[in-house]
């Protein structure tokens, strides 16, 4: 087949009928910074990583501005390979990543309120917001509602308001994307004709974070389904090795002179636990994963660096924005 120059991944060839079902991929779990060699070829490299990104849905790409950083969402070691031997021997591109790491949510666990008025001497901008934050039910993602009337402001400020809602969400109060949260906005007020959607997408993130710093949020870690089938002389060990992971797993259930485990374990701590998989079983063990949601991890919680000007850094936020004004 030739001619298609613009296809990708889930375009129909022909006409789309019932018969054709969604495909929906799974989002992946771990991500590393990626770097070119040299550093004055990163504007080429990212190029080239938004082009296979339209080409390959399961490369994920994104870019940290305030320290000109460009990170890769990756499932696994091998794929990182892959990408690696991809960009130097069709593009010509070498690249250097850092340790890949597992991708963390966050989720509030109370309630949080915050409101800024316009006029007072800490509030900058000509417009009054105002946000309660609470948790959202299992899986909802973000739903944001509205708390006031909906003529209380020009539609493009509400939209301001929403936009940056879904965007300062990205990283909350442990750098980690927030979800199952219910954001609802409280208060609105401004000035016209000197207010702007400007005001409103700048005092959103302040609001919004001291709302959430008040809710407080857990972090939660990925984790994976796994089955596992090892000859009768690895359970013993198998068992070992899973619990010091630590895994969960149902009882073994013997059969064929083998053994079955299942249950789940740490996104972090499967490509390490594939590894040495070989060493016990003789090449004879079968392990097998499949995405499995989230579980609460205990504090202290890991931490992502940041990549914009922090919200909750309220001084050093403000100098930030006022400059660009």
């Amino acid at each position: 087949m030739w001619g298609l120059n613009d296809i990708k991944i889930g375009d129909i060839i022909g006409e789309r009928t019932d018969y054709i079902k969604d495909i929906h991929f799974a989002e992946p779990q771990m991500e590393a910074a990626i770097d070119a060699v040299p550093k004055e070829q990163i504007h080429n490299l990212y190029a080239v990583l938004m082009k296979l990104c339209e080409e390959d849905p399961l490369i994920k790409v994104w870019k940290d501005d305030v320290h000109n950083e460009l990170y890769i969402r990756l499932f696994g070691e091998v794929q990182k390979e892959v990408i690696e031997t991809t960009l130097y021997e069709k593009y010509n591109l070498q690249v250097t990543f850092s340790n890949t790491r597992v991708v963390c949510i966050e989720k509030p666990i109370g309630v949080g309120n915050s409101v800024e008025v316009m006029g007072e001497k800490e509030n900058p901008f000509y417009a009054t917001i105002g946000f309660r934050v609470e948790r959202g039910e299992l899986n909802c993602g973000i739903t944001y509602k509205l708390g006031v009337e909906l003529g209380s402001l020009p539609l493009a400020f509400h939209k301001a308001i929403e936009d940056t809602v879904f965007q300062t969400l990205k990283q909350g109060l442990y750098g980690w994307e927030v979800t199952d949260i219910i954001v609802t906005l409280t208060h609105t007020g401004y000035a016209s004709p000197v207010t702007t959607a400007s005001d409103f997408r700048n005092l959103t993130p302040i609001v919004l974070m001291d709302a959430l710093k008040q809710a407080e949020t857990y972090v939660y870690e990925p984790v994976n389904e796994f089955e596992l089938t090892v000859p009768e002389h690895a359970i013993s060990t198998a068992m070992y090795k899973l619990a010091a992971v630590p895994a969960t797993f149902a009882e073994p259930i013997f059969n064929n002179n083998s053994y079955q485990l299942t249950g789940s374990l740490p996104v972090a701590k499967t490509e390490s636990f594939k590894r040495i998989l070989h060493s016990f079983t003789e090449g004879e063990g079968i392990f097998t994963t499949k995405p499995a949601g989230f579980t609460k991890l205990m504090a202290p919680f890991p931490t992502r660096k940041r990549v914009d000007y922090n919200p909750l850094n309220r001084k050093d936020y403000l100098l930030h924005v006022l400059k660009a004004y």
